[in-house]
């Protein structure tokens, strides 16, 4: 109901002269996004995770816009006991490295001014690695890997304001529908398949060319 309300009071005025670029333009976007437990993290615990990413967007008409996307993380921790006073050396080492590809289709539902209201749907595809090295490493120990490779469906709205007809801002509410994931180490191996709505959120600003 609030989408269709929201479709309706757009849709009542028509956008002014020029305000957006018209036939097929390249775009490069620079935003930031906040995303909850999904496929293009490959996290298995729940939680909200903050970063950002880079789109080369293909707008082949007012109306219609390609978004490939690339996305890259990676964090490093340590952990042991704890003293009374002061922590003693650290137990073990862990170091992460991600990243993942996708593509989303970005229709124009409605317009007012120089704001659109937009319709998305993605697909993404992801791999992360992680890697836990005990301290002090032993002659006879190796560095434990574990991968995770996943791939996850989206769908959402988005609203995009055109700052000038080559310059927009946009800010978008997506969420994970359908998430794969399938986990390897050199001792096991889990897949699966879940399905629900796992939202996220991210802002971009977007240059036309």
């Amino acid at each position: 109901m609030f989408t269709l309300l929201v479709a309706t009071a757009l849709a009542v005025e028509p956008p002014p002269p020029d305000a957006r670029l018209q036939g097929v333009h390249l775009g490069l976007g620079m935003g930031f996004y906040l995303i909850t437990t999904s496929a293009t993290d490959l996290e298995l615990d729940s939680g909200l995770v903050g970063g950002s990413s880079v789109s080369f967007r293909l707008r082949l008409s007012e109306a219609v816009t390609l978004a490939p996307s690339v996305r890259a993380s990676g964090s490093s921790r340590s952990a042991g006991p704890r003293g009374d006073e002061e922590n003693d050396d650290a137990t073990e080492e862990y170091t992460s490295v991600g990243g993942s590809l996708g593509v989303e289709l970005r229709g124009r539902l409605a317009h007012r001014d120089r704001i659109d209201l937009l319709g998305i749907v993605g697909v993404w595809s992801a791999m992360s690695e992680l890697t836990e090295q005990p301290q002090p490493l032993l002659e006879e120990q190796t560095p434990e890997t574990a991968r995770y490779y996943g791939g996850s469906a989206e769908v959402g709205v988005g609203l995009e304001y055109w700052i000038t007809p080559r310059i927009s801002a946009g800010a978008d509410i997506t969420g994970t529908v359908v998430n794969a994931v399938y986990y390897e180490s050199e001792t096991e191996y889990e897949q699966y398949v879940s399905f629900g709505f796992s939202p996220h959120s991210a802002v971009a600003l977007t240059f036309y060319f």
